[in-house]
């Protein structure tokens, strides 16, 4: 075992690691608002990403004959 110092409070703690880490309780602490952030981001609704190539697609689908107008591409 070794007497290692806690990286965020410098509490001695024992572990059969050599290096310095977090404490149990600075551990827990972090898991704890690491989880609370993750569950705010995964209550969020999803903003469906569409590249210009699907863009595109989509364009040519409404388009005449498979063409795509340059007023819809916005070039014009």
């Amino acid at each position: 075992m070794h007497t290692c110092n806690c990286v965020k409070c410098k509490k001695q703690y024992h572990s059969e690691e050599p290096d310095n880490y977090f404490c149990e309780d600075c551990y827990k602490t972090r898991k704890q608002i690491a989880d609370e952030i993750d569950a705010k981001f995964a209550n969020r609704p999803k903003k469906k990403i569409v590249s210009e190539l699907q863009q595109f697609d989509a364009l040519a689908k409404q388009g005449t004959k498979g063409f795509v107008s340059a007023k819809d591409l916005g070039i014009w």
